[in-house]
């Protein structure tokens, strides 16, 4: 055991080898039967689901953060409509309702120590503001930077994901600029900063990107000026998308960005009194901040004691496995599932989900996490939500909707459509997802379709009561679309 753990951490300096071979000869200083490693959206839903199906269960939740879970997706919408936010924590959802910003009070949790003491009904505990610095999967035993030595049954990771920092806005100067919205303090800061904001720039093409930028124009009429830049790190901002309903739906937001740059243009990010200026290959910028939501996997203190992928996610099995009694859930795991194929999500709805599944194994269960994860898009006037397997290069047929017409329905420019649906299908013809645009979204029916392996005719036979109120004599094929894509016309 000794020489194997060496092996595993060669890079380890040899005050952290001491330290465990000390800890190793004696005992833990605290044992768990269940423990989680970090307080994600998904660390919380496999806590609440090993609490459910075992009541009995004693479960630590162990994260750096100075709050127990809480619900970080607000960030980008809710939270900002909230005036009490900093002061109470809690938010207006969309539907009215003030709720709290944590999935549980303070109170709901036990500290680590006397989770021991907890008796026959179990309890949950959780370790504030301790970053695990170690992890031996092999010895079932955790370190944490203090030193302490947590041993465990079963272990989950929920660890989440980190700002990534574009080596160009690696300038001190403007650190001060730069903000990001990994905890409630982050977001505290930012609001703060916005405030009093003209010019704000967003580094990052994501669902946060876009909801932040929808929610700073509404926040700031137009009388205020706020300028909001987009600076993603490709050209497209929904590579998913086939390129043609990309263009279409770009223009339907075009309002949303004053600019929209890429990395590769940015020479440089200096500080000019007020503002910071941004060099771009052609022409420069002046922002007051600068806001992150582009992330990496926060799996670096992982070492090599567990395997990593390329894009520094953790390997885990159809059942969230990474090895025995270790396993992963979140937008730092990269999963199998039979019929998709190794996916990694970074989506609310999959940290949800993903918890959930490896809540029920870690209890001794083979569930395969099959679930279909969706995320959503919310663009003020236009709304996207999308589910299951989307990529441009999967074969893929494209159904545009017009408005009513008492004429028959000449169809021959997408620009005037006003809603749009994307069916992906796999190579043997198998409905794998769904993107629609503007439609309410009805997930189960869709989860059906795929689960039963629609082929496109049968797609098409359900789309006009998936769809709601469409008549299918008004359905014919749109005219010079490579893709032979379909024309719909509502009615």
């Amino acid at each position: 055991m000794y020489r194997l753990y060496l092996r595993n951490t060669a890079s380890l300096s040899l005050a952290s080898v001491s330290i465990y071979k000390s800890r190793n000869r004696t005992k833990a200083d605290l044992h768990v039967p269940y423990l989680i490693v970090g307080s994600g959206t998904s660390g919380y839903y496999a806590m609440r689901t090993i609490r459910y199906l075992k009541p009995d269960s004693r479960v630590l939740l162990i994260t750096d953060d100075e709050h127990p879970p809480y619900k970080k997706e607000i960030f980008t919408k809710e939270a900002w409509f909230s005036l009490d936010f900093s002061k109470n924590l809690t938010y207006r959802s969309l539907s009215g309702n003030m709720l709290p910003a944590l999935f549980q009070p303070r109170e709901f949790y036990k500290s680590a120590h006397d989770l021991e003491s907890s008796g026959a009904m179990g309890d949950q505990a959780v370790m504030l503001q301790s970053r695990v610095k170690h992890i031996h999967p092999k010895d079932n035993i955790v370190v944490l930077e203090s030193g302490e030595v947590i041993s465990y049954n079963k272990c989950c990771l929920s660890v989440g994901q980190v700002p990534n920092v574009p080596k160009v806005l690696l300038n001190a100067d403007i650190a001060n600029k730069i903000h990001t919205l990994r905890t409630i303090g982050d977001f505290q800061r930012f609001q703060e900063a916005a405030l009093s904001s003209r010019s704000v720039a967003i580094v990052g093409a994501n669902p946060s990107s876009y909801e932040l930028a929808v929610t700073l124009k509404t926040l700031f009429s137009e009388s205020e000026g706020i300028d909001v830049h987009l600076i993603t790190e490709s050209e497209r901002l929904f590579e998913f998308l086939p390129h043609s309903v990309e263009s279409w739906l770009v223009k339907k937001i075009d309002a949303l960005f004053s600019r929209h740059f890429t990395l590769s243009e940015l020479r440089s990010a200096t500080d000019s009194a007020d503002f910071v200026t941004l060099e771009f290959s052609n022409e420069s910028i002046n922002v007051d901040d600068i806001v992150l939501t582009v992330n990496e996997p926060a799996t670096k203190f992982l070492n090599d004691c567990i395997e990593i992928d390329s894009s520094k996610r953790i390997i885990a099995n159809s059942e969230l496995q990474v090895c025995s009694d270790l396993y992963s859930c979140g937008s730092s795991t990269s999963f199998y599932q039979a019929d998709f194929g190794r996916r990694c999500l970074d989506y609310p709805n999959n940290s949800k989900l993903s918890g959930i599944c490896a809540g029920i194994n870690m209890i001794g269960e083979s569930a395969a996490y099959s679930d279909q994860p969706y995320f959503s898009i919310d663009f003020g006037d236009v709304f996207l939500d999308s589910l299951g397997l989307t990529s441009e290069q999967l074969k893929h047929d494209i159904y545009y909707i017009y408005p009513e017409s008492e004429d028959k329905p000449q169809i021959s420019n997408p620009d005037d459509a006003i809603k749009c649906v994307v069916a992906y299908f796999s190579d043997e013809g198998v409905l794998v997802g769904v993107t629609m645009v503007n439609f309410p979204f009805r997930l189960h029916a869709i989860r059906r379709m795929i689960s039963e392996k629609f082929n496109s005719d049968q797609f098409f036979e359900y789309l006009p009561l998936l769809l709601g109120k469409i008549d299918k004599k008004l359905i014919q094929p749109e005219e010079n679309d490579p893709s032979n894509s379909m024309g719909l016309s509502m009615t």
